[in-house]
């Protein structure tokens, strides 16, 4: 088999005093970099965060170290280069924790430092499936892979178009959005013009063929394109729309995402956390595939709530065993995100929800009770948020 493990990663992985992870964190906006520094303390890491001042990261009470990043893409990448060709053999594993980042080393793969960072073989023609929903579409097609009909466009036309070969209703979104950005459905031809308006201004559009279902996220974890552990959780509710991420969330191991998630790994030579969106089928509990995300969602530091240890997740990819598929977890598992949660219950007033959050130690468990300068932020973003419902 063909798979792609940096040089520097394959002459490290015996040993277990080198578990310095350099977390990369282009966009200071997403919240999700503040939060994974924790979950790679517990798998025995230290976490090194390159990243640009203002950057939510700096909240995280658990990064060793903080490296102040330029915020122009171009001069942050070329920082970046700098810093690992001069400082490379300090880390394990260099860790691109956000969508930016993922596309910045794509841009620069044929530059040997960003092909071994980069967490898929750079080298492989499938590389562009990393980054276009597209691609990876085309991707699982020809690994015989269920994903929904899908079709690029440029135009209105060719957006009514391609929903009218693909069959109503449809699903638009931006060929390279994030968090569900730009994301709506359109059941007739003047409802993908409206789409089409959303998701336009981001580059090309792709018109999807809509599945019901319920909808999931996976967390895979590969070591040189070899599958090391997956967890797999259900979308129970979303916030802000239909489409966004999942702010209340079920545990439930789902054997039969395996194997895909197997032959994705090894085709695209992936190395490092991963996200995978997908939809159980709901007349037939298939497995259909939508997105690939090439980098840790929030199912990353929220997974040690089903009782996996992040070193065991983690394991093989850090070097602290050889690499062996994680065990799952034996029943349902549900979790709120805080504070995604009760931003949701505080924006639809559903009291109810609230109510129960302050009343049950038991939904605590996604609260940074031990990071004080992550948690009085989040504080001050749910006090924010309740003050402009109370003043509407």
């Amino acid at each position: 088999m063909n798979v792609h493990m940096p040089e520097r990663l394959r002459s490290r992985r015996s040993g277990t005093r080198m578990r310095q992870v350099l977390m990369t964190a282009f966009q200071p906006d997403w919240r999700l970099p503040a939060r994974l520094p924790a979950m790679l303390h517990a798998a025995g890491c230290e976490v090194t965060a390159f990243a640009p001042l203002n950057s939510h990261a700096r909240r995280s009470g658990y990064v060793r170290r903080y490296m102040a990043a330029p915020s122009d893409t171009n001069e942050y990448f070329d920082a970046l280069r700098l810093h690992l060709e001069s400082d490379a053999d300090r880390y394990t594993w260099v860790l691109p924790a956000t969508d930016a980042d993922v596309r910045g080393l794509y841009a620069r793969r044929h530059e040997a430092w960003a092909a071994e960072v980069f967490p898929a073989n750079a080298a492989s023609p499938d590389a562009n499936a990393v980054v276009s929903k597209l691609h990876f579409a085309k991707l699982l097609d020809r690994l015989g892979v269920a994903t929904p009909r899908s079709r690029a466009v440029r135009s209105v036309e060719e957006a009514q178009a391609a929903a009218l070969e693909i069959g109503f209703p449809v699903i638009l979104k931006p060929s390279e959005g994030w968090a569900g950005s730009g994301t709506m459905r359109a059941d007739n031809v003047a409802g993908v013009a409206r789409a089409f308006t959303r998701a336009t201004g981001q580059g090309e559009v792709i018109v999807q063929r809509f599945h019901t279902g319920r909808v999931g996220s996976a967390m895979a974890v590969y070591c040189g394109g070899y599958l090391n552990g997956w967890v797999t959780a259900y979308k129970l509710l979303t916030f802000p729309g239909p489409y966004s991420p999942s702010c209340y969330r079920v545990f439930r191991p789902l054997p039969a995402i395996e194997p895909p998630l197997r032959a994705i790994g090894k085709t695209l030579g992936l190395h490092g956390v991963m996200g995978f969106d997908f939809i159980e089928e709901a007349e037939t509990g298939a497995i259909t595939f939508l997105e690939l995300n090439p980098r840790p969602g929030a199912i990353a530091y929220t997974f040690a709530a089903t009782g996996v240890s992040p070193e065991e997740m983690l394991g093989g990819l850090i070097g602290h065993a050889a690499p062996a598929v994680a065990p799952q977890p034996a029943v349902d598992i549900s979790l709120p995100l805080f504070p995604q949660d009760l931003v949701r219950g505080i924006q639809q007033s559903d009291w109810l929800s609230l109510i129960s959050f302050v009343t049950a130690p038991r939904e605590w468990r996604d609260v940074p009770w031990r990071e004080p300068r992550l948690l009085a932020a989040e504080l001050r973003t749910l006090f924010w948020h309740a003050r402009d419902r109370l003043l509407r």
